[in-house]
């Protein structure tokens, strides 16, 4: 079997042993189903390498569902970002925008000029027929089958000097093949997790430049909204990412009162970070450029 990343290109018939491994999904789907990994020898990108049919993983995808949590993530994504990079004039796409909830929040915050792009969703499936100041996607490109097909798609919908806003988990955080990591390597979702460097290399294959890295959308100052909390409830809970958004309220107060700590982290997390909690959920916001 040849082993071939998708991030930097490097190919080996004859892996590492402890670049290979397994884990479960870690959703109610998949969560006793193992799935199977390769850690690129190169750059450290980590790989999937069962095959599957897109249309049957996400026909019931519950990550999917517009919820309060993932509006306020991204609530908090553009209060960040906003006039310290984005304008309101500014031409913005929302690639693999899911239901439009970024758009809608967008527009809300002043922002009209507003598109989405979502080849899943019949609402945003058709493909823009203008270019872009701003292209974001997040939580996208580890999803996708070929992340350099989706930046080259990106790049071909760029202004000249226009921006890539991308977020998506880090290879580099994942230490082992461990049920904790679960969530990262939310499996069979995640299809290649680029390390730093793989991103470096990628972007490069499509003439474009890292100029900057940012903590990803799960580390806010909202309460209940940081990457240690979530870190520590999806350890809680046995690495269950669709758990954020189906606990009861008893549930998840039965759980401080077993665990206060858990209940200090969604509090105070953002500010008294836990690194190891932090590691198992924590993402990478990349400023992608055009290199020429």
């Amino acid at each position: 079997m040849i082993y071939h990343c998708l991030a930097c290109g490097y190919s080996t018939d004859h892996p590492r042993s402890d670049g290979l491994g397994k884990v479960c999904g870690n959703t109610l789907r998949f969560n006793k189903q193992e799935f199977h990994l390769w850690r690129c020898d190169s750059c450290g990108s980590l790989i999937a390498l069962d095959e599957v049919d897109f249309d049957d993983i996400y026909k019931d995808y519950s990550l999917a569902q517009n919820n309060p949590i993932l509006k306020y993530l991204l609530r908090a994504l553009i209060k960040r970002f906003e006039n310290k990079m984005l304008n309101k004039d500014d031409c913005i796409l929302d690639y693999g925008c899911n239901e439009g909830a970024l758009i809608d929040l967008l527009k809300e915050r002043g922002f009209q000029n507003v598109s989405g792009y979502d080849p899943y969703n019949s609402r945003f499936d058709s493909w823009p027929t203008k270019k872009f100041d701003w292209i974001i996607s997040s939580h996208v490109i580890e999803h996708e089958a070929d992340p350099a097909e989706h930046l080259k798609k990106c790049v071909q919908l760029l202004k000249a000097k226009g921006k890539i806003l991308l977020d998506t988990p880090t290879a580099d955080n994942i230490e082992t093949f461990e049920t904790k990591y679960s969530g990262l390597l939310h499996q069979p979702f995640h299809r290649v997790i680029l390390s730093r460097k793989g991103m470096e290399e990628l972007a490069s294959k499509s003439k474009l430049k890292v100029t900057d890295l940012r903590d990803g959308i799960f580390n806010t100052k909202i309460p209940f909204m940081n990457a240690s909390y979530m870190g520590k409830f999806g350890q809680t809970f046995e690495g269950r990412l669709d758990r954020f958004a189906d606990l009861s309220v008893k549930q998840i107060l039965i759980a401080y009162l077993k665990d206060p700590l858990l209940l200090f982290y969604g509090l105070f997390g953002y500010w008294f970070p836990h690194i190891k909690y932090r590691k198992l959920v924590e993402s990478s916001y990349y400023l992608l450029e055009r290199a020429d």
